[in-house]
């Protein structure tokens, strides 16, 4: 069974059908593709034929892929690859929904999935240095920088940018939430 999720906000949900031509208009938004590894631009319907096919195919014991629903449809996507060892965390925002709070809240919702019912110990991510927003959504979930690296930009022409890896434990996600409580 999907893991749906909640917040006063958002449902972070299974994919439908319809959700397709949005999903693909708003990845062919360079603004968007050029701040992700390996979504493409132009991104094509056979790009977003093999994304929603990777999703229905790909067991949820090794990756999930949540819509990030605002009541409105998509406006967004985030997902955790390497689910059942250190689950590693993705996302992306329609440009038009960008400054909302979305990022941050769908982020929250994923994390406390990964440590209150995945019971992972940890969960990392990365983001290209030249995005300091996105950086802010993950600090702001507790996630601590922990490198620097290079990356391939698939966007860009798989150009090599420089890549900031942040990783989020257990430990400091419980002791967040507490100072929340």
């Amino acid at each position: 069974m999907f893991p749906e999720l909640q917040s006063e906000r958002l449902i972070l949900r299974d994919f439908r059908e319809g959700d397709f031509d949005i999903h693909n208009e708003f990845l062919n938004d360079f603004d968007v593709s050029k701040m992700l590894t390996v979504v493409p631009h132009p991104y094509t319907k056979d790009d977003g034929d093999w994304w929603f096919d990777h999703c229905r195919t790909t067991p949820h014991s090794e990756e999930i892929n949540w819509v990030i629903d605002n009541g409105e449809g998509l406006v967004g996507v985030i997902g955790i690859r390497n689910v059942s060892t250190v689950p590693h965390l993705g996302y992306w925002l329609a440009k038009s929904h960008w400054g909302k709070g979305y990022a941050s809240e769908a982020t929250n919702l994923v994390c406390d999935y990964v440590f209150n019912q995945l019971k992972a110990g940890a969960m990392n991510t990365g983001l290209f240095t030249i995005n300091p927003k996105s950086l802010n959504v993950l600090q702001k979930n507790g996630f601590e920088v922990t490198g620097e690296t290079k990356e391939k930009n698939r966007a860009r022409g798989d150009i090599e940018m420089d890549y900031t890896t942040v990783t989020l434990t257990r430990d400091r996600w419980a002791s967040m939430q507490a100072l929340a409580a």
